[in-house]
């Protein structure tokens, strides 16, 4: 998979699928090659369709709003689809209606200290599909970094939905101490209440009832 890239970068060149078919061809698993894409430093990001299998970020995300769930999937929760399911529901506008694409996001970062990474990355992939949830992998870690990668398919809104558990860590874990001095927040308190100020977060109101 590296030779794809041979002598280039991917500021140059990003590949974000791969299909291969025919006799030689028999024994390769296309999520492990699509994967390595990512693991090899050949794009930022990957597509699984709802049957776990990849696709084409632009067919699947072409112009549509795009709700991304944030959570580690170790396990898979009942409450992590309830809260996408909420959030959907709660913050979709009017044009939205039937085009909102619901996403899992797992990042890369979080899993290159592990001695399978592969093999963790097709587990939580298998139970993902098991729920019809497509699912980005990526490398990208910082919230507004993925929203720009998005935006290059046309996507016109992006809505990221997390468990309380997971947006305290986003700012326990300084995500902006990357950016240029200029650009960072003196106070991240200062951002929270900018964030909540300009409608730019909002607390679900209920969870759907599970039936049963």
């Amino acid at each position: 998979m590296p030779s794809l890239a041979d002598q280039l970068s991917r500021d140059r060149v990003e590949v974000d699928f791969v299909d291969v078919s025919g006799p030689l061809f028999q024994r390769s698993d296309v999520r492990r090659l699509t994967l390595d894409l990512v693991l090899e430093k050949l794009g930022r990001a990957v597509m699984f369709g709802p049957d776990g299998h990849p696709v084409e970020p632009s067919r699947g995300l072409y112009r549509k709003p795009v709700f991304v769930l944030r959570e580690s999937f170790r396990p898979l929760r009942p409450v992590d689809l309830d809260m996408l399911a909420a959030a959907t529901e709660q913050l979709q506008e009017m044009p939205d209606r039937g085009l909102a694409v619901s996403l899992a996001k797992i990042p890369i970062a979080r899993v290159n200290a592990l001695d399978d990474v592969r093999g963790d990355l097709l587990g939580r992939l298998d139970t993902l599909a098991a729920a019809g949830l497509p699912t980005l992998v990526t490398d990208i870690g910082e919230l507004f970094r993925v929203a720009d990668h998005l935006r290059w398919y046309a996507t016109p809104r992006v809505v990221f939905v997390a468990g309380t558990q997971t947006f305290t860590a986003l700012f326990r874990a300084k995500p902006f101490e990357n950016l240029p001095a200029a650009e960072v927040p003196s106070e991240y308190r200062h951002l929270l209440r900018h964030l909540l100020d300009n409608g730019l977060i909002h607390e679900l109101r209920a969870l759907p009832g599970r039936p049963g």
